[in-house]
């Protein structure tokens, strides 16, 4: 399940899955992920997640959104280790290593085993949504 992780300091490590669906990502407190920064948009960008396959696509958000320092405009794919910026706030996404899947299957059963198996690990782990970023605070 892709995964995204705040790289800056003043957000120290959080981080959310991301289960599939569009994920809308900003400021206001309406989005599926509120990021508590001035540099982010109300409604800065929208991730569409299906299993392996996350794009995102700016919502004309007044600093930009960057995979890897490339402005996103209308969208763009994103790739397993790329960092997304939105205005000034770095995410790290990690999408997951393409071998766990197991290509070798023989059998319809086998099949049916894994699509139940992966149903019930990513129902046990998908972040509670809202999730609110919110900058650390220094003591």
């Amino acid at each position: 399940m892709p995964k995204l992780i705040l790289t800056q300091f003043e957000f120290a490590g959080q981080s959310c899955e991301l289960p599939d669906g569009n994920i809308m990502i900003g400021r206001d407190p309406q989005n599926t992920i509120i990021i508590q920064d001035d540099s982010v948009s109300a409604h800065h960008c929208e991730l569409l997640v299906y299993g392996a396959e996350v794009i995102v696509h700016d919502l004309r958000s007044r600093n930009g959104t960057f995979v890897d320092e490339v402005q996103v405009t209308g969208q763009s794919g994103i790739r397993h280790g790329q960092n997304l910026r939105l205005g000034e706030v770095v995410i790290r996404v990690e999408i997951g290593d393409p071998a766990d899947d197991d290509a070798t299957s023989v059998t319809a059963m086998d099949n049916f085993r894994k699509v139940v198996k992966s149903s019930e690990k990513q129902a046990a782990s998908v972040s509670k949504f809202p999730v609110v970023f919110a900058p650390i605070k220094s003591p």
